[in-house]
């Protein structure tokens, strides 16, 4: 995982996602490889470019970030990842379920935070 750190940090996504999926299959339980994953794919992610690479990276992180939430309902980083996400892969093209979606991701944090009325946006 600490491979997959300092390549994102190098400017390296493609190897920072290669060490954050080998640091996932070695340990499933692992969240923070899962956020990391998550984070390097919404990093590749372009709101509005066509290429099906693209709608792939936006894809497999929001993947991640739900995967997470399966065994940890409440991890505010993957509840504030999935819907910054959503509400960028809903803008540009416009997607009003995509947006609404993201409205679901925020309105969970916060229920879980109630005294935070910021969730991050990523």
């Amino acid at each position: 995982m600490n491979q997959g750190v300092t390549a994102y940090k190098n400017g390296q996504p493609d190897q920072a996602i290669e060490d954050f999926k080998q640091s996932k299959d070695l340990d499933p339980t692992l969240l923070m490889a899962r956020l990391y994953l998550a984070t390097a794919y919404q990093g590749q992610y372009i709101p509005g470019a066509p290429s099906e690479e693209n709608k792939r990276n936006g894809d497999q992180a929001l993947q991640e970030y739900q995967d997470v939430l399966k065994i940890d309902p409440n991890n505010l980083t993957a509840i504030d990842g999935a819907g910054s996400l959503l509400f960028a892969m809903g803008t540009a093209p416009y997607d009003s379920a995509k947006i609404e979606e993201s409205k679901t991701y925020h309105e969970k944090h916060i229920q879980i935070k109630s005294d935070d009325r910021s969730p991050t946006i990523g």
